[in-house]
């Protein structure tokens, strides 16, 4: 599982509908709507995955969330990694700027530039949250090409 910041994961990219991502990945194990977040939830539980569309943005996706233990980030697995590694990594390709969230029974690093939150519970990944990347304003997002079908 081949996570592409910014862009999506292997063949789904952000901006596309729940259709399309259904139709590469067949139906979810679970659908649902919260109408207070404005979002839809695609949840894949054999991937461990789960798709979030945006009610504001037309129902297009752009988060994705994971705890599939094959996902991978700059082609190294994340999942399970001590905190350290993962910061090391992150630096290694020239990200240092992270926010920290500390909660009662787990953390999370966010990385703006990355547009990314990892999750660590017992100081190892459990958990990420990517989603589609901004301008540098905050105001608009940098949708990435969809490819085209076949």
């Amino acid at each position: 599982m081949d996570i592409i910041l910014g862009t999506g994961i292997n063949n789904i990219c952000f901006g596309m509908n729940e259709g399309e991502v259904i139709e590469i990945l067949g139906l979810p194990t679970k659908r649902h709507f919260n109408d207070v977040e404005g979002y839809l939830y695609l949840e894949y539980y054999p991937i461990c995955t789960k798709f979030k569309f945006d009610e504001d943005e037309g129902f297009k996706l752009t988060n994705i969330e994971t705890s599939n233990r094959d996902a991978l980030i700059f082609g190294e697995k994340i999942l399970g990694r001590e905190k350290n590694e993962v910061i090391a990594l992150l630096n290694s390709k020239g990200y240092t700027d992270f926010d920290w969230e500390d909660y009662e029974y787990f953390d999370e690093l966010f990385c703006e530039k990355l547009s990314l939150w990892i999750t660590f519970e017992y100081d190892r990944v459990t958990a990420l949250e990517f989603f589609l990347f901004s301008n540098e304003n905050d105001d608009e997002f940098l949708w990435p090409e969809i490819p085209e079908k076949d």
